[in-house]
């Protein structure tokens, strides 16, 4: 963020720089997920923070429409936010980038020049999560899966201990409805579903029908487990990283 401010400030354009730097914020509405999830959220805060930023010039001249459309700035985002129970700072740099004009000189006039600044702003930080992607070595998809063998591993584990085996089964219900979340909006653009997604939705499902079992058993108190089967799904984890 604070990168194109400096240059701003060397160039002798240190307010253009701030709105670039203001922009770049968007990324930080980036978390897990799907690559497709990621470039859109980091375009639609953007596009977000530009109107905000041109509402904010405009109305920074009157008092009570300004207040009034920050209000609106405050409120929005906040309940789509919690609505939709995504992670993040909500509103905050909303609020942040309509407030900013009112620190600048008052010019209703630089309006469309703002936002597109902020816009500039947004197109690094696309470019930021765009590398971020590709330089990932597993997908996000594919780290779920991985993930949820490694909680079936820890439960396998910690099996024969029935107080560390409720410990780990506590997570294990929120852990795979994170990752049918996040298989579902993978493909969720997607007419038919590709081999690759086949697969990893059989693997999740396999995950998914290993944890009942082992449910099943616990409320069975059938107990230890053989050796043979804990040692498997560490070979079958071991071999997993390996291909990735």
């Amino acid at each position: 963020m604070i990168i194109p401010a400096i240059i701003g400030y060397l160039c002798g354009n240190f307010q253009f720089g701030l709105l670039v730097a203001t922009g770049t914020l968007a990324h930080i509405y980036v978390f897990k997920g799907p690559s497709r999830s990621k470039l859109r959220t980091v375009i639609i805060c953007n596009l977000a923070f530009a109107i905000c930023m041109i509402l904010g010039t405009l109305t920074a001249t009157t008092p009570l429409v300004f207040g009034m459309t920050l209000l609106i700035v405050t409120v929005i985002p906040f309940y789509i936010f919690t609505a939709l129970k995504i992670a993040g700072p909500s509103s905050t740099f909303f609020i942040v980038t309509f407030s900013l004009p009112i620190n600048l000189p008052i010019a209703p006039e630089e309006a469309l020049y703002r936002g597109f600044a902020i816009l500039v702003g947004g197109v690094l930080a696309t470019m930021m999560v765009l590398i971020t992607i590709l330089l990932s070595k597993n997908k996000a998809e594919e780290q779920a899966i991985q993930n949820d063998f490694k909680l079936i591993s820890k439960l396998l584990h910690a099996y024969n201990d029935k107080s560390a085996f409720s410990q780990v089964a506590k997570t294990a219900v929120d852990s795979f409805k994170a990752s049918d979340k996040l298989l579902i909006t993978s493909n969720s653009s997607s007419d038919k579903l590709s081999g690759r997604f086949q697969k990893l939705l059989l693997l999740h499902t396999s995950a998914q029908g290993i944890y009942s079992e082992l449910l099943e058993l616990n409320a069975k108190q059938i107990r230890p487990l053989p050796d043979e089967l804990i040692e498997m799904m560490d070979h079958i984890i071991t071999q997993r990283d390996d291909s990735q």
